[in-house]
Protein backbone atom coordinates (compact mmCIF):
# COMPACT_ATOMS: atom_id res chain seq x y z
CA UNK A 1 0.00 0.00 0.00
CA UNK A 2 1.33 3.10 -1.10
CA UNK A 3 0.77 6.51 0.42
CA UNK A 4 1.00 9.63 -1.24
CA UNK A 5 2.34 12.92 1.02
CA UNK A 6 2.55 16.20 -0.58
CA UNK A 7 6.18 17.70 -0.87
CA UNK A 8 5.26 20.38 0.73
CA UNK A 9 3.95 18.69 3.62
CA UNK A 10 6.33 16.63 4.20
CA UNK A 11 9.26 19.30 4.26
CA UNK A 12 7.36 21.27 6.60
CA UNK A 13 7.28 17.77 9.25
CA UNK A 14 11.13 17.96 8.61
CA UNK A 15 11.37 21.07 9.49
CA UNK A 16 9.05 20.83 12.90
CA UNK A 17 10.88 17.91 13.92
CA UNK A 18 14.45 19.43 13.72
CA UNK A 19 13.24 22.36 15.26
CA UNK A 20 12.14 20.95 18.09
CA UNK A 21 15.03 18.39 18.18
CA UNK A 22 17.04 21.91 18.19
CA UNK A 23 14.64 23.36 20.82
CA UNK A 24 15.23 20.28 23.28
CA UNK A 25 19.31 20.29 23.13
CA UNK A 26 18.86 24.25 24.08
CA UNK A 27 16.41 23.22 26.78
CA UNK A 28 18.79 20.84 28.00
CA UNK A 29 21.84 22.57 27.96
CA UNK A 30 23.58 23.40 31.85
CA UNK A 31 23.53 26.94 32.81
CA UNK A 32 26.54 29.00 31.98
CA UNK A 33 29.28 27.88 34.31
CA UNK A 34 28.00 25.04 35.16
CA UNK A 35 28.86 21.30 34.10
CA UNK A 36 26.76 18.87 32.31
CA UNK A 37 25.76 15.61 34.44
CA UNK A 38 26.10 13.36 31.37
CA UNK A 39 27.80 14.40 27.83
CA UNK A 40 25.29 15.29 25.28
CA UNK A 41 25.32 13.44 22.66
CA UNK A 42 27.01 15.13 19.33
CA UNK A 43 26.83 13.85 15.63
CA UNK A 44 30.59 15.00 15.31
CA UNK A 45 31.90 12.05 17.08
CA UNK A 46 32.10 9.40 14.77
CA UNK A 47 33.28 6.35 16.44
CA UNK A 48 29.75 6.59 18.56
CA UNK A 49 27.56 4.15 17.36
CA UNK A 50 23.97 5.09 16.57
CA UNK A 51 22.08 3.03 18.90
CA UNK A 52 24.99 4.74 21.83
CA UNK A 53 23.93 8.23 20.13
CA UNK A 54 20.60 7.22 20.86
CA UNK A 55 20.92 5.53 24.55
CA UNK A 56 22.66 8.98 25.27
CA UNK A 57 20.01 11.18 23.83
CA UNK A 58 16.91 9.33 25.85
CA UNK A 59 19.01 9.33 28.94
CA UNK A 60 19.06 13.16 28.38
CA UNK A 61 15.68 13.32 28.11
CA UNK A 62 15.01 11.04 30.76
CA UNK A 63 17.14 13.26 33.20
CA UNK A 64 15.53 16.19 31.92
CA UNK A 65 13.92 18.95 34.76
CA UNK A 66 10.30 17.52 35.48
CA UNK A 67 8.93 20.72 34.18
CA UNK A 68 10.65 23.44 31.97
CA UNK A 69 9.89 26.04 29.41
CA UNK A 70 12.08 25.35 26.42
CA UNK A 71 14.22 28.21 24.12
CA UNK A 72 11.26 28.66 21.62
CA UNK A 73 8.50 29.07 24.82
CA UNK A 74 7.23 26.20 24.46
CA UNK A 75 6.59 24.49 27.90
CA UNK A 76 7.58 20.66 28.66
CA UNK A 77 7.52 17.75 31.15
CA UNK A 78 9.17 14.71 32.08
CA UNK A 79 7.13 12.36 33.97
CA UNK A 80 5.01 9.29 33.69
CA UNK A 81 2.01 8.94 31.93
CA UNK A 82 -1.45 7.47 32.23
CA UNK A 83 -4.60 7.47 29.79
CA UNK A 84 -7.86 7.99 31.38
CA UNK A 85 -10.10 7.40 28.59
CA UNK A 86 -10.81 8.56 24.71
CA UNK A 87 -13.17 10.98 23.79
CA UNK A 88 -15.65 11.45 20.85
CA UNK A 89 -13.55 12.93 17.97
CA UNK A 90 -10.13 11.20 18.06
CA UNK A 91 -9.34 12.79 21.55
CA UNK A 92 -7.75 11.15 24.42
CA UNK A 93 -6.57 11.87 28.09
CA UNK A 94 -3.80 11.81 29.76
CA UNK A 95 -2.17 12.61 33.10
CA UNK A 96 1.08 12.96 33.57
CA UNK A 97 2.55 12.79 36.95
CA UNK A 98 5.78 14.10 38.08
CA UNK A 99 7.86 12.33 40.19
CA UNK A 100 7.62 15.82 42.70
CA UNK A 101 4.07 13.80 42.82
CA UNK A 102 2.37 16.94 40.74
CA UNK A 103 0.24 15.61 37.98
CA UNK A 104 -1.24 17.72 35.13
CA UNK A 105 -4.49 16.55 33.25
CA UNK A 106 -4.01 16.88 29.15
CA UNK A 107 -6.45 16.63 26.29
CA UNK A 108 -4.59 15.04 22.99
CA UNK A 109 -5.97 16.19 19.85
CA UNK A 110 -4.83 12.92 18.24
CA UNK A 111 -5.10 14.68 14.63
CA UNK A 112 -2.96 17.44 15.57
CA UNK A 113 -0.65 15.96 18.78
CA UNK A 114 2.44 14.13 17.16
CA UNK A 115 3.03 10.93 19.00
CA UNK A 116 6.78 9.18 18.93
CA UNK A 117 8.58 6.70 20.33
CA UNK A 118 12.26 7.36 21.87
CA UNK A 119 13.78 4.65 19.70
CA UNK A 120 12.40 5.61 16.30
CA UNK A 121 13.36 9.37 17.31
CA UNK A 122 16.71 8.49 17.91
CA UNK A 123 17.50 5.78 15.86
CA UNK A 124 17.32 8.30 12.97
CA UNK A 125 19.88 11.03 13.51
CA UNK A 126 19.68 12.96 10.64
CA UNK A 127 16.05 12.04 9.81
CA UNK A 128 12.83 13.44 10.51
CA UNK A 129 10.95 10.80 13.06
CA UNK A 130 8.17 9.16 12.00
CA UNK A 131 5.31 9.00 14.30
CA UNK A 132 3.81 5.72 15.83
CA UNK A 133 1.42 3.97 13.15
CA UNK A 134 -1.24 3.79 15.31
CA UNK A 135 -1.24 7.20 17.77
CA UNK A 136 -4.63 5.74 19.35
CA UNK A 137 -3.40 2.25 20.22
CA UNK A 138 -0.32 3.98 21.15
CA UNK A 139 -1.90 6.65 24.07
CA UNK A 140 -4.36 3.99 24.96
CA UNK A 141 -1.76 2.03 26.22
CA UNK A 142 0.26 4.44 28.19
CA UNK A 143 0.19 3.22 32.11
CA UNK A 144 2.41 4.72 34.50
CA UNK A 145 4.60 5.37 31.15
CA UNK A 146 8.11 7.61 30.75
CA UNK A 147 6.91 10.52 28.86
CA UNK A 148 8.94 13.52 27.45
CA UNK A 149 5.99 16.35 26.41
CA UNK A 150 5.89 19.64 24.74
CA UNK A 151 2.66 21.38 25.19
CA UNK A 152 0.47 24.11 25.49
CA UNK A 153 -0.56 26.33 29.15
CA UNK A 154 -4.51 26.49 28.99
CA UNK A 155 -7.44 24.92 31.28
CA UNK A 156 -6.81 22.29 30.24
CA UNK A 157 -3.06 22.38 29.08
CA UNK A 158 -3.46 20.81 25.37
CA UNK A 159 -0.07 18.72 24.20
CA UNK A 160 1.40 19.68 21.16
CA UNK A 161 3.55 16.22 21.19
CA UNK A 162 5.06 13.46 23.48
CA UNK A 163 8.20 11.25 23.39
CA UNK A 164 7.21 7.90 24.91
CA UNK A 165 10.92 6.90 26.38
CA UNK A 166 12.49 3.88 27.32
CA UNK A 167 11.35 1.94 24.45
CA UNK A 168 7.41 1.58 26.09
CA UNK A 169 4.66 0.78 23.87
Amino acid sequence: MQVAINKRKLILFALIIVAAIIAITLALRPARGGEPETQAPTTADATMSVQEWGRRWEQTLANAPEESVMSDGVHALRGRATCTGLGEGGIAFITVRLDSGKEYGFIVNIGKTNVFRSEDVFAHPNQPAPTVENPVAALESLKDTPVFVRYDPGDPPQMRSIIILGGAQ
